[in-house]
């Protein structure tokens, strides 16, 4: 089976595939701009097994690439455009594609390396019929990466098979169909977005709405407006900005409204049913695992419980099992998690063990079988003989009057945080706030004003100062 082969085959032609910036693109449309691409790809000389770049803002050009290229059998990867430099040299030189494609305004950040590289403004090809290529079952799709809290990437590779496997999982957990119109608010290229957008989304059959540009309160607002959405995913960055900002959003259409991508703080679920009227449904997964392996069916504070095919266990630090409500590392088995990392046998052997992946999250699970998460293994320091972990930190300053984002970080054995303000902070009330709810070791020592938060590639707060 071929995963474009099966979308177009099983769709409604006439019915919107995508949304994007209120243009209509239907599945006919798709298909054509898909057939376009394929005819520019064969054009290179590009065949199955080939590795491919595609470095695009979100749009249908994006989405079609990626269809073009698995209708030949290629294998694709998606670097953020965020990443330049010397990590960007790394992560594409790590796979050696044939041929990377990006636009005008991005093809800068390639032009030292020595690869065929294409912009898309010149990409100029008929629609043509698709010869399909037929996959193998553990033949490559796609490459996921895979990024810690330090930044550093790693490339998941993943088959046609954890493609259609994690599908199967996730809609028969969700009840999905071709009627939905999904809205995630991540960019195309991170794994949380991708796996819903493209792969759920178009197997589905059903709609998504993608957008140029990051998905401010007003934009959010705005989508709602002209479309009836029916599935929300939306990162906890911008549930606490519409928190912060009270849009006029109507939900009442709306079967899922889920968070996912970050620690998602209970005063914030409050605090959006409180505004909205809505309970998020708080979700997990990873690079690894393909994408999201719980889901919250319930509406509880918690990241629900596994999807269908999937087991969970926590494990201490000696790898065996942990009972009820105690806090251990996430293990995952699924039909859908990833084959190893590339060019990396080390790491790949120390994170995928006797058919689990090790999440390096930290959770439990409570009596009724739902998993709660309890941060990440690597951002846990012991300051004074007692362990702290900064995103516990974060949930309370975050509560503070007039601060919108922050970030906690470790430096020389103690806690600093960089604090992103609406307006004018009364320090020593905010010192004096933490030091009533935390412990000393908890409460920063240090204070920064700053414009943005330094994050990695796919939107994660980095705890540590490293050097990539």
């Amino acid at each position: 089976m071929n995963f474009t082969q099966h979308v177009f085959r099983n769709c409604n032609l006439d019915r919107n595939a995508l949304i994007y910036n209120d243009s209509k693109i239907t599945y006919r449309n798709l298909r054509e701009l898909t057939g376009r691409y394929y005819n520019f790809l064969r054009q290179k000389n590009i065949k199955a097994g080939d590795e491919i770049c595609i470095s695009l803002p979100d749009s249908p050009n994006f989405v079609a690439l990626i269809l073009a290229n698995w209708a030949i059998g290629a294998k694709t990867a998606h670097p953020n455009l965020s990443i330049k430099g010397k990590q960007l040299f790394e992560i594409v030189d790590s796979y050696k594609p044939k041929l990377i494609i990006t636009d005008e305004k991005n093809s800068g950040r390639f032009s030292d390396m020595d690869y065929d590289l294409q912009c898309l403004e010149q990409i100029d090809a008929e629609n043509i019929i698709i010869d399909y290529h037929r996959y193998k079952p553990d033949e490559t799709l796609w490459y996921q990466m895979s990024s810690g809290t330090t930044g550093r990437s790693k490339m998941v590779r993943h088959t046609i098979t954890n493609a259609f496997e994690w599908h199967k999982s996730w809609n028969n957990s969700t009840k999905g169909d071709s009627k939905d119109l999904i809205y995630v608010t991540g960019k195309l290229q991170f794994n949380y977005s991708f796996g819903l957008t493209i792969l759920n989304n178009l197997l589905n059959g059903s709609c998504a709405v993608i957008h140029d540009g990051i998905p401010t309160p007003k934009l959010i607002e705005n989508v709602f407006k002209n479309n009836k959405i029916t599935r929300f995913y939306i990162i906890p960055t911008f549930i606490n900005l519409l928190c912060k900002s009270k849009r006029d959003i109507n939900f009442q259409n709306c079967k899922t409204v889920s968070s996912s991508g970050d620690f998602f703080p209970e005063f914030m679920y409050e605090k959006f049913f409180e505004i909205y009227g809505v309970k998020v449904q708080n979700i997990i997964g990873c690079s690894d695992c393909c994408h999201n392996y719980t889901f919250n069916s319930d509406y509880s504070y918690s990241l629900g419980t596994p999807l269908q095919f999937v087991e969970i266990k926590i494990v201490d630090e000696q790898d065996n099992e942990c009972p009820i409500n105690t806090v251990g590392e996430i293990l995952v088995k699924a039909p859908f998690i990833g084959k190893g990392y590339l060019h990396d046998i080390k790491n790949t052997s120390k994170a995928f063990v006797n058919d689990y992946v090790k999440t390096n999250d930290l959770g439990m699970m409570d009596s009724k079988g739902r998993l709660h998460f309890k941060g990440r293994k690597n951002n846990i320091i012991k300051i004074n003989s007692i362990f702290v972990n900064p995103i516990y930190t974060e949930k309370e300053i975050i509560q503070y009057p007039g601060i919108s984002d922050c970030q906690v970080v470790f430096e020389n054995n103690t806690l600093m945080a960089n604090l992103v303000t609406d307006s004018k902070i009364n320090m020593l009330g905010l010192k004096k706030f933490l030091q009533e709810k935390l412990e000393p070791q908890q409460v920063p020592k240090k204070f920064n004003l700053v414009e943005n938060i330094a994050s990695t590639w796919n939107g994660k707060k980095i705890r540590q100062n490293f050097t990539y």
